[in-house]
């Protein structure tokens, strides 16, 4: 079967696009392969490389980004039934033939294609993915290869990291890719809760084993059973507690609260904290040998800082996600904007960069997110972390007399002066303090 991209959503929903050039272009412009005319299609968006019998997505600059099964993409080698999306446009790779077109249909051209139903609800519930492992760096690539090699394993794995660096996520990765995988995902988090309760959600308990205890309650150890139950925050366990964990973790059996009968599970444990648990141990915070039964095979997860390169990738991401989610899927971002991303050190990592883009659709007034939708602490020094080009001083100084002028004529009321650069006034105060001009009176 000559492979071929079927629109499963858009404005030309069921029509099909044989490739059958070396470099098929897609886009906005009258010259591509494949015209798009959708606002959030870029006019050079992206292309499909036919190279030796494979097929490599890559896209062009565009400013929505490009996305392969709801990940966002630099370049991506493709598989038969992957989902490209294009701004708002979805499609499917097909080059095998266990899914035909509707009668009639020629493989070459572009012809109207019946679109499979499985496809078009796939496609959907493609869209609607949220992934979190985003990133083509070396970085991510190493742990990409770290999940490949230890997840059919059953043994006990130790994530560190700083928060927000996706330590959930690495788990959830690990257990999805595992034999366990139709078993359950049990997630405890062990900061939240006192002693007392957190013996109970571990270990359940009878009724009547404590005050409160007015029936029996299963606890997590017992419902991952067949199982992953991931222990977040294990650092935080308190130091009473950690030798009954460590017995259950060795023997894989333990009793409820208030009971003697033993409880046999099969589960696999993979715990994750972002203490230094070696110094926790030299300050009596934390058992050794706990320590070294969790710490069997042990992940660092790399800061966002130590990545920048994904910064890109995990922006679009973030816009698309956080888009469609406030019902503005035709935003994309501004390239003085991804270069102010890129050079920020995001101590709060992924999550961080969340919130940010979060904050920008809300906040923004624009189909792009522009330097000025960002926080202001994001914009401070930039000038010294990121040299400007000439052109790019000069337009800042553009904007500086522009907004002088504005602020003259309005006397210093910045509302006016806003209404009168036909900018919304959260736009124009962003933009004002990024340029360094004083807070005044008058709105």
């Amino acid at each position: 079967m000559q492979p071929k991209l079927v629109v499963v959503d858009g404005p030309d929903r069921g029509r099909t696009y044989a490739l059958d050039e070396a470099v098929f272009t897609i886009g906005r412009q009258e010259a591509s392969h494949l015209q798009l005319l959708a606002a959030s299609v870029s006019r050079r968006h992206c292309a499909i490389h036919h190279l030796e019998g494979r097929w490599d997505l890559r896209d062009t600059g565009s400013a929505h980004g490009t996305f392969v099964n709801g990940v966002p993409v630099d370049r991506q080698e493709l598989d038969h039934g992957d989902f490209l999306q294009v701004g708002t446009v979805a499609l499917v790779f097909l080059h095998e033939s266990s899914v035909s077109v509707a009668d009639g249909a020629q493989a070459t051209g572009t012809t109207q294609v019946g679109l499979p139903q499985d496809i078009a609800e796939a496609s959907r519930r493609s869209a609607r993915q949220n992934h979190g492992l985003i990133g083509e760096g070396p970085a991510m690539a190493r742990l990409h290869d770290f999940i490949d090699r230890v997840a059919d394993v059953d043994s006990t794995v130790l994530l560190h990291g700083e928060s927000g660096t996706g330590k959930e996520l690495v788990a959830r990765a690990l257990h999805r890719g595992s034999s366990r995988s139709d078993g359950p995902f049990i997630e405890v988090n062990c900061a939240t809760l006192s002693e007392t309760l957190l013996e109970s959600e571990l270990f359940g308990h009878e009724r009547g084993a404590f005050t409160g205890a007015v029936e029996r309650k299963i606890g997590r150890f017992e419902a991952a059973d067949g199982g992953t139950l991931f222990l977040d925050e294990v650092g935080e366990i308190p130091v009473t507690l950690q030798a009954r964990l460590l017995r259950a973790l060795q023997e894989r059996r333990f009793q409820r609260v208030g009971s003697s009968k033993p409880i046999e599970v099969d589960v696999r444990v993979i715990a994750a904290t972002n203490r230094d648990l070696k110094s926790a141990i030299r300050d009596g915070a934390f058992r050794e040998d706990l320590f070294y039964r969790l710490n069997v095979i042990h992940c660092e997860l790399p800061p966002l800082r130590e990545r920048r390169e994904d910064v890109p990738l995990l922006a679009r991401h973030f816009v698309r996600l956080h888009g469609e989610r406030l019902h503005r899927l035709g935003v994309g971002i501004d390239p003085m904007a991804l270069r102010t991303l890129t050079a920020y050190d995001w101590p709060g990592n992924v999550r961080e960069i969340s919130n940010v883009i979060e904050r920008a659709i809300v906040l923004g007034d624009g189909e792009m997110i522009r330097p000025e939708d960002l926080p202001d602490e994001m914009l401070t020094d930039l000038d010294d972390e990121v040299p400007l080009s000439d052109y790019q001083t000069a337009i800042n100084e553009t904007k500086r007399r522009l907004l002088a002028t504005a602020l003259a004529e309005a006397e210093g009321n910045a509302a006016e002066a806003g209404r009168r650069l036909g900018l919304h006034p959260n736009s124009f105060r962003r933009l004002r303090r990024q340029l360094g001009f004083q807070d005044r009176g008058g709105g």
